[in-house]
């Protein structure tokens, strides 16, 4: 039981992180460097949150083994994500109007994984029958 409230708190923590990783655009230099700051920040929670997963996975029982790679694979791909709009702002100023299509791109992606952290999180939050 315990091992499952801690999964379900890496679970909340990468939902929390997540919501910190954004870049609006069009925007001005100073708004970008604030983002990218945030982006940073959130680049380093992950960070924390990947290494936690990893070194101990015996935290996670055998049931949630399935859940815990699914965990680990959202954790890189919003690691990734952030990369990618940190990219994307140093590109703004270059090009403006492509950023903001590529941007748009990766925003859909993104709400999709959230949609699957979701479920993820519904998913360990329902009790397991034996």
């Amino acid at each position: 039981m315990r091992k499952r409230q801690h999964f379900s708190d890496s679970v909340a923590e990468l939902q929390l992180i997540q919501a910190k990783i954004v870049l609006k655009l069009p925007a001005s230099r100073e708004s970008i460097h604030r983002q990218v700051h945030q982006i940073g920040q959130a680049q380093q929670a992950l960070d924390r949150l990947q290494a936690s997963a990893l070194d101990k996975p015996s935290r996670f029982s055998a049931p949630l083994d399935s859940s815990s790679k699914a965990l680990t694979r959202l954790i890189l791909q919003a690691s990734r994500y952030a990369e990618s709009l940190k990219l994307l702002a140093e590109e703004f100023p270059v090009d403006p109007q492509g950023t903001v299509a590529c941007l748009r791109q990766l925003c859909r992606r993104h709400l999709q994984r959230s949609e699957q952290l979701k479920q993820l999180a519904q998913d360990t939050a329902r009790p397991k029958s034996a």
